[in-house]
């Protein structure tokens, strides 16, 4: 972990982008650099899915949840990662958010926010939850419903407690911004480039498009150590440099 000044901290993980993607790939470095690009994005998405879990079955499963038929729960958390409930459980899907408010014990100032409904081939409608704090959002809190035949099929995700967390930052964005830059260390960004920012432009057919990163504020545990979560309010910015072409997302502490 790097600082720049006592008063904040930073991290980051890779962003495959297609900027990475488009790079030359007739030199040997080049795709050195995107084979790392890609297995720093794979350990970070499995630094939430491979958490310690104990899973339980029948009656076992049952007394921890009542009417669930399978579970596995987070050893780090308690929390529950997933539950197979029994056809006697019938939630229906507008009473999704108080079941789960009630299983995980949620209440102001957390929240769940419904971020989206995916149907599939099968039958089965996926409604995703964001968990929020205070309106923010909590990286990584995320629970995922699977409707069936109008109920509660099965459920999986993570929730998290955020613990003597200010919810007030002291750095604003544009400090933030600036701290996350001085990490990248480009020579030149994708937005200081007319052609590129033209592009950009065509691309989303947005006269106001741009790459210059606008910072989004979240709970993000510290080194995005999900096993021993400590969350602290951030900015993200995904940040696109031209030299050297890269695509990163960066946390910075506002703190």
């Amino acid at each position: 972990m790097q600082y720049y000044a006592p008063s904040f901290w930073h991290f980051r993980f890779i962003l495959l982008s297609c900027l990475t993607i488009l790079q030359k790939k007739g030199k040997k470095h080049t795709q050195n650099t995107q084979m790392l690009r890609v297995f720093s994005l794979l350990i970070f998405t499995f630094s939430v899915v491979l958490m310690e879990a104990q899973v339980f079955k029948g009656a076992e499963a049952h007394e921890r949840l009542k009417g669930s038929e399978i579970l596995r729960v987070n050893q780090v958390t308690g929390k529950v990662q997933y539950a197979l409930l029994s056809e006697t459980v019938q939630v229906k899907e507008e009473s999704v958010i108080s079941y789960f408010e009630g299983v995980f014990k949620l209440k102001a100032p957390y929240a769940l926010k419904l971020l989206k409904r995916e149907p599939d081939e099968i039958g089965f409608e996926h409604l995703r939850y964001q968990q929020t704090y205070n309106h923010i959002p909590i990286l990584g809190g995320i629970l995922i419903a699977h409707i069936k035949d109008g109920r509660l099929h099965s459920f999986n995700g993570e929730i998290f407690d955020i613990v003597n967390a200010q919810a007030t930052p002291t750095l604003n964005e544009r400090e933030c911004l600036k701290n996350a830059m001085d990490s990248v260390g480009a020579k030149l960004y994708m937005w200081q480039v007319p052609e590129e920012e033209a592009i950009i432009k065509d691309i989303k057919q947005d006269e106001n498009a741009s790459w210059f990163p606008k910072g989004e504020i979240l709970f993000c545990p510290k080194n995005l150590d999900f096993n021993h979560p400590e969350f602290y309010l951030t900015f993200k910015f995904t940040i696109h440099a031209s030299m050297p072409r890269t695509g990163e997302n960066i946390y910075i502490s506002t703190q």
